[in-house]
């Protein structure tokens, strides 16, 4: 995280709340911010696209200069993938964040 691309995928299943990347799918566009943090630091990117692309386009795995933050899943039809990206905006100290964030990542991932 915070260096290269750094790329994360996951499941989209339109009818479920629960499946890891159904609420990116739903909820985001260019301009929204997305935090990943290793629970030592925290990366805040700003997704700059959206793309729909084949399976078989694996452009989006490429290494890139600078921080980015790539997210694939696939659409409703499961034919395509979508690809968000990302550039990185900030980064800060996990202990750092709000006591609200830190007390609802413990309890999601009890860590």
């Amino acid at each position: 995280m915070g260096k290269g691309n750094y790329i994360l995928a996951a499941h989209n299943l339109h009818s479920s709340r629960q499946a890891l990347f159904s609420p990116v799918f739903r909820y985001v566009t260019s301009g929204n911010k997305i935090n990943v943090t290793d629970f030592s630091q925290n990366y805040t990117y700003q997704i700059i696209s959206r793309e729909i692309v084949s399976p078989q386009n694996l452009s989006a795995l490429n290494p890139t200069h600078n921080a980015t933050l790539t997210l694939i899943t696939c659409d409703q039809t499961n034919q395509k993938r979508i690809i968000y990206r990302g550039k990185l905006i900030k980064v800060e100290k996990f202990k750092c964040l709000p006591n609200h964030t830190k007390r609802y990542l413990r309890q999601k991932f009890e860590y």
